[in-house]
C-alpha cells in the first residue's frame, strides 16, 4: 500500500506541478475524554528543494499534569497544508502513552505510517517526546520560502487535567525510505532512557542521518529534524 501511494504522488506531481497531495490511511481511534482541535503555522527558509528528495515532518510534545497512572494521548485528523502551493498532506495517527510502569522509551510502526511512541513518566524524561511523522517524496520542485505551512489536527487525552504542548519541524533528504519502520525514529530528546544514546533531537531517523541536507526548517548538517516552530497548548479539561 505505501509503494501505491508514493506512485500516486509522482504522478499527481508530474500532472500538476502547482498543486501537491499526500493521502494516507491512518487507523482511527477511540474517542478519548478530551479533544482539542489545534493547528501551529511556520515557514520553511529559502533553500529550495528538488524532485526525489523527501520531506520528514515530525511533531513533538511535552504533558504536564499527568499523575501517576497511565496516560494516553493521541493525534489524529492531522494535516500538513499550504494553499499558496496546494500542499495539503495527511499525516498517519499517531499514540504516545506516558507510562510510570515503563524505564524506556520506544516508538513502533504500523501500517500506513501509524505511531506508537510509550514513555516513561515517573520521572518524566527530559525535553520533547516523538509525537507524530511524515515521509513525503517530493514529486515536483519546490521553490525556497514556502510559506505559510500549517499542521493542523486533533489532540485527544484519556485523562483529565492534562496539558500538551505541541511542536513540529520539517527536513529534507536525499535519501530516505517510504518504510516507517526501517527509519530508526528517536523517541525522545533523552540521552540515555532509549535505544539512541545521544544528543539527538526526538523524531531523528537515526538510520539516514548521512543524508540531510538544508531545506524546508532545516539547515542540513547536525539539525536531523529542522528547527521546531511555535509551541502551541492544549487542555487541560476538566473532570
Amino acid at each position: 500500500m505505501i509503494r501505491r501511494t508514493k506512485i500516486t504522488l509522482t504522478i499527481v506531481g508530474l500532472l500538476a506541478l502547482t498543486g501537491i497531495f499526500c493521502a494516507a490511511n491512518p487507523t482511527p481511534f477511540t474517542p478519548a475524554t478530551c479533544q482539542f482541535s489545534t493547528s501551529s503555522s511556520s515557514n520553511f527558509n529559502n533553500f529550495s528543494i528538488n524532485a526525489g528528495n523527501y520531506l520528514w515532518f515530525t511533531s513533538v510534545l511535552k504533558a504536564q499534569g499527568l499523575g501517576t497512572t497511565p496516560v494516553t494521548i493521541t493525534f489524529t485528523n492531522q494535516t500538513i497544508t499550504s494553499p499558496n502551493f496546494n500542499l495539503n498532506l495527511v499525516v498517519p495517527d499517531a499514540t504516545v502513552t506516558f507510562d510510570p510502569a515503563v524505564n524506556f522509551a520506544t516508538t513502533t510502526f504500523g501500517p500506513g505510517g501509524v505511531s506508537t511512541t510509550t514513555v516513561p513518566s515517573h520521572p518524566t524524561l527530559k525535553g520533547n517526546t516523538f509525537f507524530s511523522g511524515l515521509s513525503f517524496l517530493v514529486p515536483a520542485n519546490l521553490p525556497g520560502s514556502v510559506r505559510p505551512v500549517t499542521w493542523s489536527g486533533t489532540i485527544s487525552t484519556d485523562t483529565p487535567g492534562v496539558k500538551v504542548n505541541w511542536q513540529w519541524a520539517a527536513a529534507v533528504y536525499t535519501n530516505f525510505n517510504a518504510d516507517y519502520t526501517l527509519l530508526g525514529v528517536k523517541p525522545v530528546d533523552d540521552k540515555v532512557h532509549n535505544p539512541y544514546l545521544n544528543a539527538d533531537h526526538a523524531g531523528t531517523p537515526e538510520n539516514y542521518k548521512l543524508s540531510v541536507i538544508g531545506g524546508a526548517t532545516g539547515g542540513g548538517g547536525h539539525n536531523f529534524t529542522g528547527s521546531l516552530g511555535p509551541t502551541k497548548s492544549v487542555g487541560p479539561c476538566q473532570p
